[in-house]
């Protein structure tokens, strides 16, 4: 497996830290706890939610919906922050415009939607 440009691993950290504080606050804004977030998610414990939101776990294509539901998130707004991450982390360099912000929705661009799912194999 060829190696990770140490550059992108931190791009990808500090945008996943970005992306799990933004989950955290969410959750605490809902006064939702971990438990109750990731049952409503689908996962069997809450330490995945708890991972997530520290930046040190990605969140799972298949739970990327269910856990904006439990968040009462639109639909999108945490897939496009995943796969920022995702694409810092493969060394892509993003214009500013696609920073924050989605282009399109996931059904707009179905190549994106599959690249969460395959980035990480």
């Amino acid at each position: 497996m060829p190696k990770r440009n140490p550059l992108a691993q931190a791009a990808e950290r500090a945008a996943r830290q970005v992306l799990g504080d933004l989950i955290h606050t969410l959750r605490r804004n809902a006064g939702l706890t971990l438990t109750q977030v990731a049952t409503a998610s689908g996962f069997a414990s809450y330490r995945p939610v708890w991972l997530i939101e520290k930046g040190k776990m990605a969140i799972p294509p298949e739970k990327v919906a269910s856990l904006e539901c439990a968040l009462g998130l639109p639909p999108a707004t945490l897939f496009w922050r995943e796969v920022r991450c995702r694409l810092l982390g493969l060394g892509f360099v993003l214009p500013s415009d696609l920073q924050e912000s989605p282009p399109a929705t996931p059904e707009e661009i179905p190549e994106l939607a599959a690249l969460v799912g395959s980035a990480r194999g």
